[in-house]
């Protein structure tokens, strides 16, 4: 089993702990006008920089595939999110297998997107398809084409009507027979069906999920190895009483303290209103 991408030093240092093999290619952003902020770019900077990202880009997936061609892995498992990665892989022949810590989804009437608030009910009815897709809609509408939009004014700005420079991933994916699926995350807006394990007990999903032969559950995924600097104590849970627990997911890494049990308030809070 081996790790590739484009890792900084903090998971370096964990693989190399752990003594878990990687393959470690550059990071584009040391090598692209790195001593100038983006607000403070010319255009004439922007343009090279924008161009200079495209190439480096290309050249990580080149050398993932210069480095594989020889002796191609078996099956490449990847975060879903990060589909582009799999493009060395999709042409040297090797199954893909996603995977995800989040319940995402993708368009569908039986299935909320991760970016709403509405609960359908145990039985899903019309009501339920309805409110599920005006969320849908409201994501593709202002939050998708806003992006695309924006994008398009900025770059048009930058490059005039002269041919933007751009990778097509999705007509790569579509000339090497995956179809393609629209998800809830704008800024990833296309994902392809292929097997996928989530990280979370199945208990935890909605009892609609489409393609459910596609979908596999891989419970609680929790570290057994992990090293906390204090155990936490048992005997303070009430095992007569329910239980609630909360998991903050990558939250702790950019929060303070401070936000963190103001959260865990908030939770508090709203279960006392049940």
């Amino acid at each position: 089993m081996e790790y590739v991408g484009v890792f900084n030093q903090k998971a370096i240092k964990y693989f190399e702990e752990n003594q878990f093999n990687h393959v470690t290619f550059e990071n584009p952003d040391v090598a692209v006008e790195s001593t100038v902020t983006t607000d403070k770019m010319t255009n004439k900077q922007k343009r090279k920089n924008f161009k200079a990202k495209l190439e480096f880009e290309k050249g990580l997936l080149v050398k993932c595939y210069q480095h594989y061609k020889k002796s191609p892995p078996a099956l490449v498992i990847f975060e879903v999110l990060n589909t582009s990665w799999t493009v060395p892989f999709v042409k040297l022949g090797v199954p893909l297998l996603g995977i995800s810590i989040t319940l995402l989804t993708e368009f569908n009437l039986n299935l909320p997107s991760v970016h709403t608030n509405y609960v359908p009910s145990k039985k899903k009815n019309l009501k339920d398809s309805l409110f599920i897709l005006k969320d849908w809609l409201i994501i593709y509408v202002f939050v998708h084409w806003k992006y695309k939009i924006l994008n398009l004014l900025v770059l048009r700005w930058m490059f005039g009507f002269s041919k933007i420079p751009k990778i097509n991933f999705k007509q790569f994916f579509r000339k090497n027979d995956f179809r393609l699926l629209w998800g809830d995350y704008p800024l990833n807006d296309f994902r392809i069906s292929i097997p996928c394990i989530l990280c979370c007990p199945q208990e935890f999903d909605f009892p609609h999920r489409k393609r459910s032969d596609e979908i596999f559950y891989a419970g609680s995924s929790i570290l057994l190895n992990r090293k906390e600097n204090v155990n936490f104590d048992w005997v303070k849970l009430d095992l007569n009483r329910k239980n609630i627990y909360v998991t903050l997911g990558f939250m702790p890494e950019y929060t303070d303290k401070k936000l963190r049990v103001n959260f865990f308030k908030f939770i508090i809070q709203a279960a006392m209103q049940l």
